[in-house]
């Protein structure tokens, strides 16, 4: 009871919102719902995944000759040095005739955070070490002194070199 123009109108600005790209396919690997700004030419026939050269889509079309579709398939497709985070879902029986939800979002808008968090991290605490291990150095070195004094001090009295005051 939806309209495929108001579907194509919301997966429009889901992709636009989650920086991604979301579409409806079904087995035969036609598109049945999908953003407006990727419909190529007016006609009858559902577009068909191969003839789009988007990354996203060819990265897909790339996997699926080469391995089965799955109801429920996470995966990182990888196209022109891009990789992308991808989830297919089976719709439900109820609401379509063996169509599947695609959704894929470029790997870097969610790692990307996290990836700069962690070059943080590690300059930080490089930093960290490479300051510490002077002092480190320092208060090892004045516990140990006397330490070492004691020791000669012991090595003396076992060697009966009683000159010194010990």
């Amino acid at each position: 009871d939806i309209l495929l123009d108001e579907m194509g109108w919301f997966l429009e600005e889901t992709g636009e919102k989650t920086a991604g790209l979301t579409f409806i396919f079904n087995d035969k690997l036609e598109m049945t719902a999908f953003p407006l700004s990727l419909q190529q030419v007016e006609g009858d026939s559902a577009p068909i995944l191969q003839d789009y050269r988007n990354p996203e889509i060819t990265g897909l079309y790339d996997y699926l000759q080469e391995n089965h579709l799955k109801e429920d398939m996470d995966l990182v497709l990888e196209n022109n040095n891009q990789k992308y985070l991808v989830k297919i879902r089976k719709l439900p029986e109820r609401y379509s005739n063996n169509e599947y939800l695609f959704f894929a979002v470029p790997q870097e808008v969610i790692l990307g955070p996290a990836g700069e968090t962690a070059k943080r991290t590690a300059l930080i605490s490089t930093l960290i070490f490479f300051i510490a291990f002077p002092i480190i150095f320092l208060i090892s070195r004045h516990i140990s002194s006397p330490i070492h004094k004691l020791e000669e001090e012991a090595t003396a009295i076992r060697n009966l070199d009683l000159a010194e005051d010990i």
